[in-house]
């Protein structure tokens, strides 16, 4: 089974040293007439993540209100990833 989450950035925080910086995503379950809204939401009207993002290359990618898609599917532990 595949699904999509709409989730919002609700949080981004540098550390002090600059080395790190915390993400937080929150699913806001909204009864709108707009289909992809309701899609994950209706049935799961909580979900969070959280990252942890130490390569300085990804910094500044999630803005703090933006929406972002997150893709959930099973992962085939069949094959050999390096």
């Amino acid at each position: 089974m595949e699904t999509r989450a709409k989730m919002m950035c609700s949080k981004v925080e540098r550390t002090e040293d600059g080395q790190t910086e915390n993400v937080w995503f929150n699913s806001e379950y909204n009864n709108t007439d707009v289909p992809e809204d309701n899609t994950f939401s209706k049935f799961t009207p909580t979900a969070n993540c959280y990252l942890c993002i130490t390569n300085s290359i990804l910094h500044g990618t999630f803005k703090e209100g933006e929406y972002y898609y997150f893709d959930i599917k099973p992962v085939d532990t069949t094959q050999n990833f390096v």
